[in-house]
């Protein structure tokens, strides 16, 4: 008979370790195309015309750019999203917003049904954490759409950090 070791039985610490940019180079993300020019540095080449894939830009109070990340990569009709993942990088950043952005490979910028549906459920999950959702961007290689700019989702900057 196995039975457990002491050792799997004791608690273990969790750590998290963080260190935020300094302040001055931070980029300031005020609207719908920093982001997407921020998320360009971020990008391969040819990566928009080829899988469906969603980013996470962590934001500050007053809108300066945390960091980038990557939480999905699906086929060229559509990716799977964890608003689980998107908390985690927001939680461990300790950001006070959030940006999402996805490609249609399609180079179509209209927003789907499921993309509003996801854009519903991610901003309610945030909200438990007091995190807002400041907007969910369709880019393309040519063009980008931005549900903020078009009054589906506020964009706020503060200027408290």
């Amino acid at each position: 008979m196995n039975t457990p070791t002491h050792d799997v039985l004791i608690p273990r610490e969790i750590r998290i370790c963080y260190t935020r940019p300094l302040y001055e180079r931070m980029k300031f993300i005020g609207s719908a195309k920093d982001s997407v020019d921020a998320l360009h540095l971020f990008l391969h080449d040819d990566q928009l015309d080829y899988k469906e894939c969603f980013w996470v830009l962590a934001l500050t109070r007053s809108n300066r750019l945390l960091g980038i990340s990557m939480i999905g990569m699906g086929s060229a009709i559509g990716v799977v999203v964890s608003t689980r993942e998107i908390a985690q990088i927001a939680l461990m950043t300790h950001a006070s917003a959030v940006i999402v952005l996805h490609n249609h490979p399609s180079g179509c910028t209209a927003f789907s049904e499921q993309d509003l549906r996801t854009t519903r459920v991610i901003s309610a999950c945030l909200k438990t954490f007091d995190i807002a959702l400041l907007d969910h961007i369709v880019i393309t290689t040519e063009s980008h759409r931005s549900m903020a700019e078009e009054g589906l989702l506020p964009f706020h900057s503060s200027t408290i950090d």
